[in-house]
């Protein structure tokens, strides 16, 4: 029998949230001093993988740039309040 997954722990992150070119009207959610020009999503799930998260891809387009498709999904948590990666122990900047 298979777990069922808690979506809850996982966080979306599209490229939009971390673009640098994007306004925030656009969707950018993290500061230009954190942003990136044009992020991929191979990047992004790499980079979550190199720092020990649990992640997927998911062909999900951003509502308000409906022609970028993809979402990384990163398993943040642990049953809802622990972090999997104690270096990183808020979700603040997504």
């Amino acid at each position: 029998m298979e777990e069922k997954i808690n979506r809850l722990d996982y966080l979306k992150i599209y490229p939009n949230y971390l673009d640098k070119d994007a306004k925030i009207a656009e969707g950018r959610k993290t500061n230009l001093d954190l942003s990136v020009s044009n992020p991929s999503i191979k990047e992004i799930f790499y980079i979550c993988k190199t720092l020990g998260f649990e992640c997927e891809i998911e062909n999900k387009h951003y509502s308000k740039d409906w022609m970028k498709r993809g979402r990384v999904n990163v398993k943040f948590f642990i049953n809802s309040n622990e972090p999997v990666n104690s270096s990183f122990t808020t979700s603040k900047y997504f």
